[in-house]
């Protein structure tokens, strides 16, 4: 507010004193009032920019995490393979190491610690990505971790002295032998590791007999390591003993030695049985009774070592498994972690040099401070004396607005490269919201996902028996027409659709294709439905109880400058938890929409009809809602007003 001043005196009629200072007193009021507009003007610009910083800082510093953690694991390849980091090497590799990663579905870091362990068994540079592609595949096709594949693949090798083909061409086996006997790949992976590669080198035999020797032992109840611990011995004992070792040479050594030994105890019976395989010290029992069933070892060694059964088994088994869905989302997910990577990777030149250029202003203005304290306050008190002081400027947004007045006589170029720096901060915002937006889609898209399988687990039991039975039963017997009856039940139709009465064998795969499919769509449908829900309940829940303890401290730590210039109410917080609330119940709405056809007069598009309508209602905020309480819970109810 202006000020006036009148100066008392008898001659007023020739006082030329108030005059004079009321115009100097109308100046400074002018001053005053402009500063006090720019200081307006700068708290404005001030909190529009710290929300847009916000935004772009956000998805930045995840990006820049996800480069140092990406580098530090790239930092344990280059220590083992000998590379430089921050060499052209280095930058090789580690493209390799995303690129890895994408294809096998693994995260950067994971296909990191692959290719760490693969170049630390001594792989060259050259072959790194080749072998831990190799490794890579066999960890998906075998369920197991991809740093365990990179171990267990690299110390095989070595242990059997092999090339990287014959190593890949025992995998194959060892994933037959998985998918045709009791002990599975991993186990049998883990007998090789374990010390049965090394036997196979000390005998002279083929990776492939081995891995059948490993899993025998386990079918009959040994761990991979147990199995690889028993052959160690019985190899050991077979080429030190006089009479074993004669055995084994008259056949030639190796895999044919070894069935030789084992074949000739087979063949004794009662005492003399026991006294041939005691021999064998504590293992000698376990030995026995793999010799007593000779001829199911000898098929396996038949088929381990079959290149027409073998060929190609690690690489079909992993196209069938990178043929899922969920293998795809992951994929899709690592992708873009990739380009955080990427971009993180391209800021941390930059920001290590902002922060060395930083720290030593940091440290000159603490020390300021600490040797001019009197100073420090005697101009917080004149900045709050003149005025120009208010809760929402505060007064750096007095000294900001009398830069800013100073700045606007340079004119043009500053004008321009804030204008510059606008568009890419709003460019850059953009792309986050869309990141956001496609990240939060795929978390839902994943609960759908995993709602929908375990939902149906029971009923694709029941359906794969009923089609078991059906393989295993004659066309127009009882039990399977029982079974054709039970199957008509879970999907009507079904037998006349893939004439399941006369043709059993050629319409069967496809029934069991139509039936299952037809119980994942309606599972996925009803977990979309199902988590579209929850989200509307808990938006109303949050809609009706409004801001809460946390969000009011929230606020008043923002505003006491805990939380940068953009300071957001508690019920802006609250109001930006209902948004998230509800649009991941639109999301999953979408979801169900591909699923089911709204107009199908059925139950389920009835439900997709209902939930589309009611998650339009409440975002246009037409819905009127009550709440319950019901065992000290909050429970929201909807109710449609159209």
């Amino acid at each position: 507010m202006a000020i006036g001043f009148t100066a008392p005196t008898t001659f007023t009629a020739v006082d030329k004193f108030s005059g004079t200072v009321n115009k100097m007193i109308g100046r400074t009021n002018k001053f005053e009032r402009s500063m006090r507009n720019a200081s307006r003007r700068s708290f404005e610009i001030a909190r529009g920019a710290g929300a847009m910083g916000l935004a772009i800082v956000t998805p930045l510093a995840l990006a820049v995490n996800e480069a140092v953690k990406f580098e530090s694991a790239m930092a344990d390849v280059a220590k083992v393979a000998n590379v430089s980091i921050g060499s052209d090497s280095f930058k090789a590799i580690s493209e390799d190491a995303k690129t890895l990663g994408v294809n096998l579905g693994i995260s950067s870091i994971e296909s990191a610690a692959l290719m760490a362990n693969i170049a630390q068994g001594g792989t060259a540079i050259e072959d790194l990505n080749k072998v831990s592609m190799i490794a890579g595949k066999v960890g998906v096709a075998f369920g197991i971790s991809a740093d365990l594949a990179g171990s267990s693949f690299i110390k095989t090798k070595n242990a059997l002295g092999g090339t990287i083909s014959e190593t890949e061409r025992l995998m194959d086996s060892i994933n037959m032998l998985g998918n045709t006997t009791s002990a599975s790949s991993e186990q049998i992976l883990t007998f090789m590791s374990s010390g049965g590669s090394g036997v196979a080198r000390a005998a002279g035999a083929s990776g492939e007999a081995l891995a059948a020797y490993g899993s025998q032992f386990i079918s009959m109840g040994k761990s991979g390591e147990e199995a690889a611990t028993i052959m160690e011995r019985f190899i050991r004992t077979s080429l030190n003993s006089k009479s074993l070792r004669s055995v084994f040479d008259s056949v030639g050594g190796g895999a044919a030695g070894m069935n030789a030994i084992i074949q000739k105890g087979a063949k004794l019976s009662g005492t003399a049985q026991d006294k041939y395989f005691k021999q064998f010290g504590n293992y000698g029992l376990s030995i026995q009774l793999m010799a007593k069933n000779y001829d199911q070892l000898q098929d396996k060694i038949k088929d381990s070592t079959s290149a027409t059964k073998t060929a190609d088994s690690v690489l079909k088994e992993f196209s069938n498994r990178t043929s899922t869905s969920g293998f795809k989302m992951q994929q899709a997910k690592q992708k873009f972690v990739n380009v955080a990577i990427t971009l993180g990777t391209a800021l941390l030149p930059a920001i290590t040099d902002v922060m060395k250029a930083v720290t030593p202003l940091i440290d000159r203005f603490s020390t300021w401070i600490k040797n001019n304290p009197e100073l420090t306050s005697n101009i917080l008190k004149t900045v709050a004396a003149i005025g120009a002081l208010s809760l929402a400027g505060s007064g750096l947004g007095f000294v900001i607005g009398g830069v800013t007045k100073a700045l606007s006589v340079l004119g043009g170029p500053v004008t321009l490269a804030i204008a510059a720096v606008g568009t890419l901060a709003a460019v850059m915002t953009n792309l986050n919201s869309v990141y956001n937006r496609t990240y939060k889609a795929l978390e839902i898209g994943n609960s759908i996902r995993e709602r929908t399988l375990m939902s149906t687990i029971d009923q694709r039991l029941e359906v794969n028996q009923l089609f078991k039975s059906l393989r295993n039963t004659v066309i127009g017997s009882e039990q399977y027409n029982k079974s054709l009856v039970k199957l008509e039940e879970i999907q009507p139709g079904v037998t006349k659709q893939f004439n399941l009465q006369n043709e059993k064998l050629r319409n069967l795969k496809g029934a069991y294709d139509s039936v299952t499919e037809s119980i994942l769509k309606q599972a996925q449908a009803q977990a979309a439905l199902e988590i579209a829900r929850e989200n509307i309940k808990a938006a109303e829940v949050a809609r009706i109880q409004g801001p809460g303890f946390i969000d009011n401290f929230l606020e008043v730590a923002q505003r006491a400058g805990l939380g940068g210039f953009a300071v957001k109410t508690a019920e802006d917080i609250n109001n930006d938890r209902i948004a998230g609330f509800e649009e991941n119940a639109q999301i999953a709405a979408n979801n169900q929409d591909k699923v089911v056809n709204p107009n199908q007069n059925s139950l389920l598009g009835e439900m997709a009809r209902s939930l589309k309508e009611k998650v339009e209602i409440i975002i246009n905020n037409n819905s009127d809602s009550t709440v319950e309480t019901k065992s000290g819970m909050a429970m929201a109810t909807t109710t449609n007003t159209n």
